[in-house]
């Protein structure tokens, strides 16, 4: 076998007798310090930062900031991920996008938090779209890269943790701020944890040297094999990119306008839309976690995915009609927490 197939494989069962605890716990606060900051920003402290820069124009704004994030973090990540495949440096090929670019998203979310018009608020979101993903991409592959097929669940369970721990502990921080005279303050203590965790992450990452390997060429193909979209046996593909894309544009249309129907709609105060965000965001958390650690065990028991993943599915979109029967608090609160038990199936299926 060439050096070049074994650095395409990466680790070996037989390399790696004992599981990469420390690379586990790196992709928990990894994690947890990108997705906490993005959620508690793009799903609380963007709209109501918006909401005070432009209040008339509020509802037409944020979907703009949500197409303009779909699609610079769309190619950022395609490009990251294939940039960072081919660095060669002594800290390895995913550890300097990971510590550069958590610095960057840090700066642009502090600009975030200083811009006065909404131009300048959607450039720097735009920005920021596009270095988050470049964090994104090389710390996800880093468990293809550096961990052994026979430990690879148990560290994906640990990124799973991670992302559990931010993408719904980051309500309970963000619903603090948004008042607002403390929006920017908000966006600024979300800042640090970014940057923090990114450095923390890769210092516990701890990636060793890749100048040894073999230097990877990007011209044309290579190009092509990371934007062509597969044509040959991918009806699944197709069929589970549809679907997660329906699943994931149904939850943040809800979850992008959340302070709004808060505030808009059930026309509750600062101080009652701020503890009904918290606790919203702490069922989510306590909920996603355990469904999520069930999901994956129940559908291996069973043997099937697709009906899970389609019954999930089904139960993941009921819960949009609830606030539109009952315009109360406390009915967004219950569904939410009925959301997360499916959607955390859906995500281990």
């Amino acid at each position: 076998m060439s050096e070049e197939s074994q650095v395409q494989i990466g680790i070996t069962d037989e390399q790696q007798p004992k599981r990469p605890i420390r690379l586990g716990f790196a992709l928990v606060i990894g994690p947890a310090c990108w997705l906490g900051p993005y959620v508690g920003v793009s799903a609380t402290l963007l709209p109501a930062k918006i909401g005070q820069l432009a209040p008339a124009d509020k509802v037409g704004l944020v979907a703009a900031a949500s197409a303009i994030a779909m699609t610079v973090a769309t190619i950022a990540n395609i490009i990251a991920g294939a940039f960072s495949d081919v660095t060669r440096t002594k800290h390895g090929k995913r550890t300097p996008w990971i510590v550069i670019n958590s610095i960057l998203s840090a700066i642009c979310m502090v600009g975030l938090s200083m811009a006065k018009s909404v131009t300048v608020l959607l450039v720097i979101w735009g920005v920021y779209q596009a270095v988050l993903n470049a964090v994104v991409a090389p710390m996800i592959a880093q468990i293809s890269d550096r961990v052994a097929p026979k430990w690879r669940g148990t560290i994906s369970s640990f990124y799973g943790m991670g992302m559990a721990f931010g993408n719904y502990g980051s309500g309970i921080i963000a619903s603090q701020f948004i008042g607002p005279s403390a929006i920017s303050t908000g966006m600024q203590i979300l800042a640090t944890f970014a940057f923090v965790g990114g450095l923390l992450s890769a210092y516990l990452a701890k990636e060793p040297s890749n100048l040894d390997q073999p230097k990877a060429k990007f011209d044309a193909a290579t190009i092509k094999q990371n934007f062509m979209f597969p044509t040959k046996g991918a009806k699944d593909y197709y069929l589970a990119l549809i679907g997660k894309l329906m699943m994931v544009t149904g939850q943040y249309v809800i979850v992008g306008y959340q302070l709004y129907i808060f505030t808009d709609y059930m026309k509750l105060s600062k101080g009652a839309t701020s503890s009904s965000i918290a606790t919203m965001s702490a069922i989510l958390m306590v909920t996603g976690i355990i469904f999520t650690a069930l999901a994956g065990p129940i559908a291996d028991h069973m043997h099937r995915l697709k009906a899970p993943v389609a019954l999930t599915t089904i139960l993941l979109g009921s819960r949009c009609i609830l606030p539109i029967l009952e315009c109360q608090a406390m009915d967004d609160v219950r569904i939410r927490g009925y959301r997360r038990n499916w959607n955390g199936c859906l995500q281990r299926g």
